[in-house]
């Protein structure tokens, strides 16, 4: 029955036309069960597929125009959620460095800017010793890095393509993952099948490059040995192995780090990181992050 003061209200199928008489109520006929009051003239009836009883809803006719048939929606609505946007991959630092010390931790470091394209990395006097490279930022790698020693003269230069090297002014070519193996007076150079390059003598700290095709791709530097540096070290990043502090963890957050050498102070964060050292793919590291 209808209640005085109340709609009839039914939902209709999607894609069914609305049957409404002249009054403004109408019903399918051979579908519901339970008759209806009904004004205006009969609709169309219903078709075959249609399945849904309708029902009557008490509405005020404050809420809804008098008149108002509905049906219901033949289609199911799916309640979903936002899903979350799978993490960025671990990328590989610019540079890992072995921190000086008894401590077996590293130290991350990132490029952000640079005072030019040519960048002094590395200069040990004592030991004969300079690495330089090209930074470019608008790829954020390195187009060539330099290795030079005094003793015995010799020039290693790397590009993402190749490894020249040069003595006496007589230049060879090398491909990465090209096995190489050349022992010099005070030197010894080798290159294994993964691409990587190490440059290595019983009294100097060994020099590693690699051309690295991980995330965060790039030429990359490795260092070895980083004790036998002098107390002459400096460049980039010889100042981390000279009168470094470390302040004390941060009161709230002790991931958080202040590092200060020679009148520099930098923050640095442990993070993860991949570490490009052992070679394709790398594995995660934790270790503290700073950039420069």
């Amino acid at each position: 029955m209808v209640v005085p003061g109340h709609d009839v209200f039914r939902h209709r199928a999607k894609g069914h036309p609305l049957t409404q008489g002249a009054a403004g109520f109408a019903s399918y006929a051979g579908v519901h069960d339970m008759p209806f009051r009904k004004s205006g003239p009969p609709g169309l009836s219903a078709p075959s597929h249609y399945r849904y009883p309708s029902y009557i809803l008490g509405l005020d006719r404050h809420g809804l125009p008098g008149g108002i048939v509905g049906d219901h929606l033949d289609e199911t609505m799916e309640e979903t959620s936002p899903t979350a946007p799978p993490p960025a991959p671990i990328q590989a630092p610019t540079f890992i460095l072995p921190l000086p010390g008894q401590s077996m931790d590293q130290l991350c470091v990132d490029i952000k800017s640079t005072p030019g394209p040519l960048l002094l990395l590395l200069s040990d006097p004592d030991q004969g010793l300079e690495v330089t490279g090209e930074y470019k930022m608008e790829k954020a790698q390195f187009s060539w890095i330099e290795v030079t020693f005094k003793n015995p003269q010799l020039q290693v230069h790397v590009s993402p393509e190749h490894v020249v090297v040069t003595r006496e002014r007589r230049s060879s070519q090398y491909k990465w993952k090209e096995t190489l193996f050349v022992v010099l007076p005070g030197l010894k150079m080798t290159m294994d099948k993964a691409g990587l390059l190490l440059l290595s003598s019983p009294d100097r700290v060994t020099i590693g490059l690699l051309s690295w095709d991980g995330p965060g791709q790039g030429l990359r530097l490795l260092l070895r040995d980083t004790d036998r540096f002098s107390s002459h070290v400096g460049g980039l990043l010889g100042r981390f192995y000279q009168g470094v502090a470390w302040g004390p963890p941060d009161a709230t957050d002790d991931s958080k780090r202040t590092l200060w050498t020679r009148g520099f102070e930098f923050n640095a964060t442990r993070k993860l990181k991949l570490d490009y050292q052992v070679g394709i793919p790398g594995t995660e590291i934790s270790c503290w992050s700073m950039e420069l």
